[in-house]
This record gives C-alpha cells, sequence and structure tokens, in this order.
C-alpha cells in the first residue's frame, strides 16, 4: 500500500482517517528558526560512538562502510 492510500482509508485503531485526524489536532511540530538551531537540536541527541573492525556499533545494530575501514579506533558522533 503506498503512503497516499494509506492516509486516505479509515484505520481500524484510531477509528478515524489518519489524514482527517491529523488535520483534526490542530498540532503543528516545533520548527527550528534555522538550519543552525536544527544543528543544536540535534546536538541533544547526539552520542559519541567508536568505529570498530566490524562498523559502529548503535541501537543492537551494526553500521560499516569500506570507506570507513581506515578509521577503526576513531571516535565519531552519530545521530
Amino acid at each position: 500500500m503506498n503512503l497516499d492510500a494509506y492516509h486516505q482509508r479509515m484505520h481500524s485503531e484510531i477509528k478515524a482517517v489518519p489524514i482527517v485526524k491529523w488535520k483534526e489536532s490542530n498540532i503543528l511540530p516545533r520548527l527550528p528558526d534555522s538550519a543552525e538551531a536544527l544543528d543544536l537540536m540535534l546536538q541533544k541527541v547526539a552520542k559519541p560512538r567508536r568505529m570498530w573492525r566490524d562498523g559502529i556499533r548503535f541501537n543492537s545494530h551494526r553500521y560499516s562502510d569500506m570507506t570507513l575501514s581506515e578509521s577503526v579506533g576513531q571516535e565519531f558522533t552519530i545521530r
């Protein structure tokens, strides 16, 4: 099912059409004033991680790429 179809059909748990429910909520996400402000917001959740031989480990997942193999032992900030 594509995303547009999902938003337009009745949802069994919320008993409403998702796009209608969203518009009725009158809740808008707090958007940053600038790209710099976004960077500061993201930095609050940034986590330092070390590059291991098998990649960077985060949330029970391993992320790796051959271009990072020279960075084993270095620390990176991920978001």
